[in-house]
């Protein structure tokens, strides 16, 4: 696990780094062996890192882990939209902190809670957020 994740950060490093003539879709066709890797956590980051050349397609990869029937899968998910900016992740973490499975639930209340101090969430964000973290303390008796 740990050389592929070194090989999505290559890729991602390659393209980063200044190579304004580097093809967009050159790092798709290096990230898609890593979108079916087994492990959820290859997947996850190497939808994060396509997310930042294809907004649209590592959005949906991280959609399909986000839907996993495997809780390890759907907290990969978690990881990876608490990664992304909140306009694009706030949804998505709301619905998973909802989740059936403890970890999933509590891996995104920390990225929302997170994702109110990072810059970028709107006043509308805010006010979800905290109406979400409401909901939760009077439905589970959470101090929250």
């Amino acid at each position: 696990v740990l050389a592929k994740t070194v090989q999505v950060d290559d890729v991602v490093h390659a393209w980063s780094d200044g190579h304004e003539d580097y093809d967009p879709s050159a790092v798709d066709s290096l990230l898609e062996p890593y979108l079916d890797d087994a492990d959820p956590w290859v997947r996850s980051r190497a939808a994060k890192a396509l997310a930042a050349v294809h907004a649209g397609r590592g959005r949906q990869e991280l959609e399909k882990l986000a839907a996993h029937p495997s809780p390890e899968a759907r907290l990969a998910g978690v990881w990876g939209w608490g990664e992304l900016p909140p306009e694009e992740s706030l949804r998505p973490l709301v619905s998973l902190a909802w989740d059936t499975h403890r970890g999933v639930q509590q891996a995104a209340i920390r990225c929302l809670i997170q994702m109110e101090s990072r810059p970028g969430l709107s006043e509308a964000g805010h006010r979800e957020i905290r109406a979400l973290l409401a909901e939760m303390r009077s439905k589970t008796e959470w101090i929250v």
